[in-house]
């Protein structure tokens, strides 16, 4: 009964030790992604104060050559353009989706509403990813794929050339006129 006693004290353990691993996995993986966001604000902030200077240079260009019609409508779309690029860069970064990576702790029990309800959203996840390899595999197998065809033909010209092999053989001996039988056998 000790020794049962200590085995749960250890299995616990270890599994606090994994989970304390896990956490300061998470806790690093924050942080790069916090200096990652901070190195891309920077960035895009510059980027963002050089394309306000370029609209503005747009926009004296504009002023200068107000009667040409034609220069005056090349300007205008150069700053459509620019009006593009600032959308996009008004984008939140934090937004991004950055795959972690995931380790799997083993078995672990729980009886309130919240772990029932992330078993069951595990359970309809997991259902649906089965569903998805059964959708590929069968996707895959529809496709005729460019080795199996290749492999068809050389099993093929294989084949014609034995045929043809066999075909020499069997005409060497029909041409042939002497066919000797010998029979031995006890006649007692």
């Amino acid at each position: 009964m000790f020794n049962t006693i200590l085995q749960e004290r250890f299995a616990m353990a270890n599994m606090v030790k994994h989970a304390n691993l896990e956490i300061e996995k998470s806790k690093s993986i924050a942080d790069q992604r916090l200096e990652g966001y901070r190195i891309l604000k920077q960035a895009t902030d510059v980027f963002q104060a050089k394309v306000d200077t370029f609209e503005r240079e747009l926009n004296v260009l504009i002023g200068n050559y107000k009667g040409d019609s034609r220069v005056e409508s090349e300007l205008r779309g150069l700053i459509r353009g620019i009006s593009d690029m600032r959308n996009v860069i008004k984008e939140d970064v934090r937004k991004i989706y950055i795959e972690e990576p995931v380790a799997t702790l083993g078995e672990i029990h729980g009886s309130d509403g919240n772990f029932l309800r992330l078993q069951s959203a595990f359970r309809e996840l997991e259902r649906e990813n089965q569903v998805l390899r059964e959708r590929y595999v069968k996707l895959q197998s529809s496709q005729p794929s460019i080795t199996a065809s290749d492999d068809k033909e050389r099993i093929i010209s294989s084949l014609r050339s034995q045929i043809a092999s066999l075909t020499n053989e069997i005409s060497t001996l029909r041409s042939k006129s002497q066919v000797s039988v010998n029979v031995q056998g006890n006649t007692q």
